[in-house]
């Protein structure tokens, strides 16, 4: 996430909000029907009706699937990559 990856500090989400993985993978409203593949994948692991565990979502084979696919559909990690790419050409690098 910009705000938290980069240190940007407190970025700004295109909705307006503060821009973190919470934020972006489970309430932006922009991301609401892209993000069904998300609630799908956690309703197919057994876990429908718990809250999604953002340990499930970024660390385990399915959790990091609906990850993949929820950024191909919305098409924001590769803008995110674009943004890293430009951050460390402006000498911002040293981040994964």
């Amino acid at each position: 996430m910009r705000g938290t990856r980069y240190g940007w500090g407190n970025v700004l989400c295109e909705c307006g909000e503060r821009e973190d993985r919470d934020h972006v993978l489970l309430r932006c409203e922009k991301w609401e029907e892209e993000r069904k593949v998300i609630w799908n994948a956690w309703s197919e692991s057994g876990r429908e009706g718990v809250l999604v565990d953002m340990k499930w979502l970024l660390f385990e084979d399915e959790g990091i699937e609906a990850v993949r696919k929820f950024g191909g559909e919305t098409g924001w990690l590769e803008k995110r990559w674009r943004e890293k790419r430009e951050w460390n050409k402006l000498g911002g690098g040293g981040m994964g």
